[in-house]
């Protein structure tokens, strides 16, 4: 004990030290120049108009994000606005937060470049910026305020040449949050679905360790919620503000959206395995081999994301048509009633996911996500009723059977085992040598004076005697061995590895049990016990063991017998 205390006065030590060296190197992190960003909290300012626009002949104008994809280009593959800094008596700052999608982006101050998404050092380091759709966090170098900030987009993809995203001007900390803030409900919705996919996977996992029973098919649909969490995760690029690789945080985004289109069709084949098998094979292997194909050129930077869009969305329209008339064949055909939530399921995405891809290619190919979001979040929130309920289905028939078994090995009335078990322990035993055997001892047991309890007090008054010897024989052995209800009053105690000197003594205790629950009921209660160990030259088997012991019950009750 004294150990145990000094070991929790280190502990406590050690706690404090760690605070301390905590607060530390807080300190000093804070008085690193370098480090010194102001935390202001509040929204930092949307940058949606007071642009400049400077055409080729040399004319300026003022546009905003609204009309400036009207505007013709002044630069090759591009175009260039100016923003004049204010300064800082509207809002602290000293960071633009700019977002940008398979464009190159370039900010200077009165013609000194000071950010480029297509820097080369930040390529080495694999982070390029122009491969997909990402947050620019661009700190302002020096005395910047009053100064004109330049931006110029350039893209290769005529569609991305006019079109910009949201610009915010504030601290760092401050357009962090408005960035937040702009995607809170992805996040949540990410969150939610990280959340929802992996408690639904430990719980089927729970279940087939207990029931040693597993759905496959829960399996996958687990999974494809998790795929969708990690998708709504990087969709808008959130990651990218907790983890700095930029083609890491776009390969996650492209394989996420492919694996929940493959664990969705895996889903779909194990929850109806009987029908569609060879159609819905080819299609799961002409998935695996685009995403493999798709994959190999992205890293080898053959074609990137942008360029793979159209084949991707052609398989997904093939694989809805495909799954939808699967769906309504099993639901209406087959009637398989339990198909209704997959049918249902897959219209709702299906008609949303279509939609989006409308939106899509309506929008010249650019901005998708938001309409295809509410979509598989309906889609995940059916299934995951479904499934749910698919499992406490299965909890609850295990819990049945489990029941019956019991039922099957329990006598009702006293709750001991039943005649079944008794047979169960002799063939386990039997075969064993003589000299494990040895060790085998059965005790049997009887209530006296039943037919005069049962004649003179009434029946229900011997249940409780038979309850009550019940009840005693397994407080005194049950913990070396079981205790059955052979018969009417008659009850048998299978033991191993019990000296004779301890069952005696336990047998002693037991009658004077007996003895003293006699004074509680108003009738004449006892019981008879007697022993007997396997013996090799006695007994051929141990059901001889226990005809011996009930030999050795009855000269007991002979003798209560005479007692009166």
């Amino acid at each position: 004990m004294e150990t145990m205390k000094k070991g929790m006065r280190y502990q406590h030590i050690f706690y404090v030290l760690v605070l301390i060296v905590s607060i530390a190197i807080i300190i000093c992190l804070w008085q690193i120049p370098h480090q010194d960003r102001r935390f202001y909290f509040g929204q930092a300012m949307e940058m949606d108009s007071g642009w400049i626009y400077e055409a080729t002949d040399g004319t300026t104008y003022s546009v905003d994000f609204e009309n400036v994809a009207k505007i013709p280009d002044n630069i090759t593959d591009g175009f260039r606005i100016s923003y004049e800094l204010p300064d800082d008596s509207l809002i602290p700052y000293d960071t633009v937060g700019a977002f940008s999608a398979f464009q190159r982006i370039r900010f200077f101050i009165n013609d000194t470049l000071i950010y480029d998404s297509k820097d080369q050092n930040l390529i080495y380091h694999g982070i390029d910026k122009t491969d997909g759709s990402f947050w620019c966090l661009v700190s302002l170098p020096g005395d910047y305020k009053g100064k004109m900030l330049t931006m110029e987009i350039t893209s290769p993809y005529e569609d991305y040449r006019m079109t910009t995203g949201r610009y915010f001007l504030g601290t760092r900390s401050a357009v962090f949050a408005s960035i937040l803030s702009t995607s809170i409900w992805r996040l949540i919705t990410a969150l939610f679905m990280l959340i929802m996919g992996l408690f639904l996977l430990i719980l089927s996992y729970v279940v087939y360790r207990r029931q040693r029973f597993w759905y496959a098919a829960t399996t996958y649909f687990s999974i494809s919620v998790i795929c969708l969490g990690m998708w709504f995760m990087v969709e808008r690029h959130l990651w990218q503000l907790f983890f700095g690789n930029a083609n890491i945080t776009t390969f996650i985004s492209f394989i996420a959206l492919k694996l929940f289109i493959i664990t969705f069709l895996q889903y779909f084949i194990h929850s109806f395995p009987n029908h569609f098998k060879r159609i819905n094979q080819v299609l799961l292997g002409i998935l695996y081999g685009e995403l493999i194909v798709s994959t190999v050129l992205q890293l080898l930077k053959i074609y990137d994301y942008y360029e793979l869009v159209v084949p991707f969305h052609f398989l997904i329209v093939m694989m809805i048509v495909i799954v939808v008339i699967e769906s309504a064949l099993e639901r209406f055909y087959y009637r398989n009633y339990t198909a209704s939530y997959m049918f249902i399921s897959n219209v709702i995405l299906s008609v949303f996911a279509l939609c989006e891809m409308y939106t899509f290619y309506r929008n010249d190919r650019t901005f998708m996500g938001v309409i295809l979001g509410v979509g598989v979040v309906l889609y995940a929130l059916i299934l995951y009723l479904f499934e749910m309920r698919r499992v406490a289905v299965t909890v609850h028939r295990a819990g049945q059977t489990e029941y019956f078994k019991n039922l099957a090995m329990l006598d009702v009335l006293t709750g001991s085992f039943n005649r079944g078990v008794m047979q169960q322990w002799l063939d386990a035993h039997d075969p064993r040598p003589a000299e494990e055997k040895r060790e085998c001892v059965v005790v049997l047991c009887d209530v006296d004076h039943l037919k005069i309890i049962n004649d003179q007090y009434g029946h229900q008054m011997g249940d409780q005697a038979i309850i009550r010897t019940s009840h005693l024989l397994k407080e005194s052995f049950v913990d070396r061995g079981i205790c059955c209800r052979i018969g009417g009053d008659e009850f048998a105690c299978f033991l191993d590895k019990i000296p004779e000197e301890t069952l005696k003594k336990r047998i002693l205790l037991f009658e004077q049990a007996v003895l003293n629950s006699n004074e509680e009921f108003p009738f004449p209660y006892g019981a008879s016990i007697g022993y007997a160990y396997f013996d090799p030259e006695q007994d051929e088997s141990l059901t001889d063991t226990l005809n011996r012991a009930d030999q050795s019950m009855y000269v007991k009750k002979q003798a209560h017998h005479k007692k009166g």
